[in-house]
């Protein structure tokens, strides 16, 4: 098939899946990025305007800088809401299809090559969902790969100026997100091989190095620029190093079943969880063998790109499988080039089979995701929570809230007690019961216990029930208000007994 059509068709077939009920199921981390985008934007400051001043996230936020600004200027643009949010990440993710077609058609010589990569990244899970959060990966993972389509570039017309192109992609990479320090360690290790002991005379090397390394002055010029920032700074950047070699191993196999489908699972068609993504993650597995045997450089080019990623993760303290969008592209390119490294027809054939199987069950997993996003309406249960709440209140709720009521005064409750909301923050409004205060964070532990006993007797003593908004996704929230004649004094934003830990997870 001509590339010229089949490109926009694989776009348009990432399209049909992704934009569906795009707005639906806005989760906490949706809020929680844009909520300093939305306060870089309204304010002209980097901080998490939803926390309070106690907290050094609420006075700097200094996690990369790349993200709120992209969001801040989609705010300018297009006004604020759920869908405006998510439009650059899907925009990301759409742009891998071609940019994953012309890599493979490098490496494997051929367009075929591309197309079959690009059919694979096409129906992903892991890019479908990251085109419908508000999340960094899909930023990583597409300027990682434009970095390295730069790099193979520059490599084959060794050009320096290609070179510049790839470091400074890359620097936008990790200035969206650290995961980009693993696509920079790859194309580092491709470098090596590439030069060997002579790497620090190639022009090519300093262009890219350099080029990468200018784009972070922005950043830390900003931090050293207040004490604030910096001491925000030295606590986001140090949690990893207080993780145990137990902890690193209960995250990792968390995010490995998560992977396989274990972690997860929606269905128990028996006693016991199935793997339902195990084809898949075979298939990767299988293909990278496949080139070890035929295509020794190809296998080390791929490995480099990928093992450096999956080795930082264990330096992270967040256990989602949602990484896995960052090397998603270089999985697609290994079964492609696989599946076209097979010479005997037979093995050919059930190779290909495999790889039909695989789009087939991820086109199905998207709809079945896409199925159950439906009882998930934001927008509308947002509109409810605004008809029981007046424009003038001081809300306290649970972060994911947040961008349905934006143009409100609101308080998170992931940071902030019930007393200190409504003592030290003046908090009116409260809305209680939702499903991360009820159910927890997702990890099969109830770790808003403390906080929803906390809340549920504050409001029994000093607020009255305004109303309920029942949802089949959110919970069965509840709206209080509280009685200001009831409440005295001042609060000194104590956080609350784990807090700190569940805060950090949604990163």
């Amino acid at each position: 098939m001509n590339p010229r059509y089949a490109i926009p068709i694989l776009c348009l077939l990432f399209m049909a899946q992704a934009l569906p009920w795009f707005t639906y199921r806005w989760v906490e981390d949706d809020s929680w990025y844009s909520s300093t985008g939305y306060t870089l934007f309204h304010e002209g400051q980097m901080r998490n305007g939803i926390f309070p001043q106690t907290e050094l996230e609420g006075r700097a936020d200094t996690k990369p800088i790349a993200l709120p600004a992209t969001l801040a200027v989609t705010f300018a643009a297009l006004g604020v809401g759920p869908a405006q949010a998510r439009i650059p990440e899907f925009l990301a993710c759409m742009a891998l299809v071609p940019i994953v077609y012309w890599i493979g058609k490098l490496l494997g010589g051929s367009p075929a090559v591309g197309l079959l990569a690009a059919l694979l990244v096409s129906v992903d899970n892991m890019l479908f969902l990251a085109a419908r959060i508000v999340r960094a990966e899909a930023f990583v993972s597409m300027f990682g790969l434009l970095a390295v389509l730069l790099y193979l570039l520059s490599r084959r017309r060794d050009s320096v100026m290609l070179a510049i192109l790839s470091g400074l992609s890359l620097g936008l990479s990790f200035n969206y997100h650290v995961n980009g320090f693993g696509i920079a360690a790859g194309i580092g290790l491709l470098l090596l091989a590439e030069f060997r002991l002579s790497i620090w005379r190639s022009k090519r090397a300093w262009a890219l190095v350099l080029a990468s390394a200018a784009t972070l002055i922005p950043f830390f010029v900003w931090v050293a620029g207040d004490p604030v920032r910096w001491q925000s700074f030295l606590q986001q950047y140090s949690r990893g190093s207080y993780l145990t070699l137990h902890d690193v191993i209960q995250i990792e196999a968390s995010r490995y079943r998560d992977l396989l489908g274990i972690g997860n699972q929606r269905f128990h068609f028996l006693p016991f969880p199935l793997p339902l993504r195990l084809h898949i993650v075979l298939l990767t597995i299988v293909s990278m063998s496949v080139l070890a045997v035929k295509k020794r450089s190809l296998f080390w080019t791929l490995l480099a790109l990928m093992v450096p990623c999956m080795a930082l993760w264990t330096r992270l303290a967040n256990p989602p499988a949602r990484y896995f969008a960052v090397i998603a592209p270089y999985c697609a390119l290994a079964a492609a080039l696989a599946f076209y490294m097979i010479a005997r027809p037979k093995w050919r054939t059930i190779f290909g089979c495999w790889c039909g199987l695989v789009v087939i069950s991820e086109i199905a997993g998207n709809a079945l995701l896409l199925r159950q996003a439906r009882t998930a309406d934001y927008v509308a249960c947002t509109e409810r929570l605004r008809s029981l709440i007046p424009q003038d209140a001081r809300v306290y709720g649970v972060i994911t809230f947040f961008m349905g009521l934006h143009d409100y005064t609101y308080c998170s409750l992931e940071r902030t007690p019930p007393e200190t909301a409504a003592q030290g923050l003046q908090a009116t409004y409260m809305i209680l019961n939702d499903r991360l205060l009820v159910h927890g964070s997702g990890f099969g532990k109830d770790d808003f216990k403390e906080l929803r006993e906390s809340a549920n007797q504050f409001v029994r003593t000093n607020a009255d029930l305004v109303g309920r908004v029942p949802d089949p996704f959110y919970g069965d929230l509840e709206v209080y208000r509280v009685r200001r004649s009831q409440v005295s004094g001042s609060a000194e934003g104590v956080i609350l007994p784990g807090r700190e830990e569940t805060s950090t997870r949604v990163h």
